[in-house]
């Protein structure tokens, strides 16, 4: 799913689950969903100061971009979200979306791009902005990368986590039939050498008893 919320609470941001829509984008691996985040970022509650207008307009850009990746208009959405990042360009929840919607758009190293600084600039312990790191690694072929990134939630982050449980299954399954394919490839060129050199060999041979007859 995706990050719908404004970002009006910070102290809720961390995770998905305390989302104001009480959604867990973690339900599904984010290489299977390409889903957004559904936090919120700013903190709303009565003792916040007003949002400054600056805020007002992420926010709004946020949502048009939330709208968009919804109706599968990737493009317009990241655009949004660019706008948004121009007012903000630290706020992990946007880079996360974005790259979400780059990955969706079929932009693979772009979504790997702002999934690298989304991990640089987020919470310490936010899972999804690894979770989001790793599917851009997997969606480029980058299945050991990828493993690594899940492994690293399942053992310093929350050892319980679904998403990365199953993006490590799948990515070792993955980099499994990627390794055997190469080796089938490998055999396959090797057998066309042989062949080749033989070919090559047999024609020699010819040529040698021909001008032999001569």
């Amino acid at each position: 799913g995706i990050d719908e919320a404004t970002m009006s609470s910070q102290t809720t941001s961390d995770h998905d689950s305390n989302s104001s829509n009480n959604n867990n984008d973690n339900s599904l691996p984010p290489d299977h969903n390409n889903g957004n985040d559904t936090t919120p970022i700013n903190n709303t509650n009565q003792n916040s100061p007003p949002l400054e207008e600056w805020e007002i307009r992420r926010d709004d850009l946020k949502s048009q971009g939330d709208a968009h990746f919804r109706s599968g208009s990737f493009p317009a959405a990241i655009l949004s979200y660019q706008s948004a990042l121009d007012l903000d360009p630290a706020n992990h929840i946007l880079l996360s979306n974005k790259s979400a919607a780059h990955l969706a758009n079929g932009e693979k190293s772009k979504a790997l791009v702002d999934a690298r600084k989304c991990v640089e600039v987020m919470p310490e312990g936010w899972v999804k902005g690894h979770t989001r790191l790793a599917a851009a690694m997997a969606s480029l072929g980058r299945f050991g990368e990828a493993a690594g990134v899940y492994q690293k939630v399942l053992a310093e982050i929350d050892g319980g986590n679904e998403v990365a449980k199953r993006g490590l299954e799948d990515c070792r399954r993955k980099e499994r039939l990627a390794n055997e394919e190469r080796e089938r490839e490998v055999k396959r060129v090797q057998m066309e050498l042989d062949r080749e050199k033989e070919e090559k060999e047999r024609r020699k041979k010819e040529s040698l008893e021909k001008a032999q007859q001569t």
